[in-house]
């Protein structure tokens, strides 16, 4: 799971065996470590379940992304490439994507895990 932030945007891209991940289990989780102890770590997760829209929640040392079901669901089962929160003045811009084959040959890496160039379209 890759995570990118600029300004108030938060991008999550998710290669295919997380997708299917998500997919199965409705949760993806990832962490990096950021100094010598477990304690200096970030986790981040995103899940799947009964929200109304998408939220995040921040606590120390981890960042959760809560996704409402149906939402999750249309977009793993179809070739649509995002879903998004946008912002608004008490919360960030959230884009789930699926992290797609590079056009331009294998600048990102391998291309085994990422997903065929799809739609470019989104679902909100």
């Amino acid at each position: 799971m890759k995570l990118k932030i600029r300004g108030n945007l938060l991008r999550i891209r998710l290669s295919r065996a997380e997708v299917d991940t998500f997919d199965a289990t409705g949760k993806v989780e990832a962490s990096i470590q950021h100094g010598r102890t477990p304690a200096e770590s970030l986790r981040y997760s995103i899940e799947r379940g009964a929200y109304s829209d998408i939220q995040t929640s921040y606590g120390p040392n981890q960042l959760r992304i809560f996704v409402p079901d149906e939402l999750a669901r249309r977009w793993v089962n179809s070739p649509l490439t995002n879903i998004e929160q946008p912002a608004s003045p008490h919360a960030m811009h959230i884009r789930m994507e699926k992290d797609y084959q590079c056009l331009r040959g294998q600048e990102m890496g391998s291309g085994r895990d990422e997903h065929p160039p799809g739609t470019l379209r989104q679902i909100r």
